[in-house]
């Protein structure tokens, strides 16, 4: 796969074909990236608007065409690789990588609380009357 948008910031879609549950994603660029947003979305749009919140935002400091790993967690039918301004200009990848698993069809909530126990036993003393 060889991503190549020019000069222009763009965004790349990945259709995973089922909803997955992301892990990562690793690509090889050309060209390394200043700030790169990563999303996963159930939604088949080209407006970035219907996306949601980015799973991952990086901001990179240093120009290093070296495969890049970010690690996130996220739910969807499509990763988007969204680019926003790069170091040369030029924004383009040579190859990249998603890992993931099966996805519930539903995305559990971001933070789940322990139930809260409660004893149903009385406590025998105090149902007794001090004389």
């Amino acid at each position: 796969m060889v991503w190549w948008t020019g000069t222009s910031p763009g965004w790349v879609r990945f259709d995973l074909g089922a909803r997955y549950r992301v892990l990562r994603f690793e690509e090889q660029p050309w060209d390394l990236y200043k700030d790169v947003r990563i999303y996963c979305t159930d939604v088949d749009s080209s407006d970035r608007a219907d996306w949601g919140a980015p799973v991952a935002t990086i901001q990179f400091t240093q120009w290093q065409p070296v495969r890049q790993t970010v690690d996130f967690i996220g739910y969807g039918r499509y990763v988007i690789f969204d680019a926003r301004t790069s170091w040369s200009g030029v924004y383009a990848m040579w190859e990249a990588w998603i890992y993931a698993t099966p996805a519930p069809l539903q995305t559990p909530p971001v933070s789940m609380r322990a139930p809260t126990l409660r004893s149903t036993r009385r406590n025998a003393h105090a149902d007794r009357r001090v004389e």
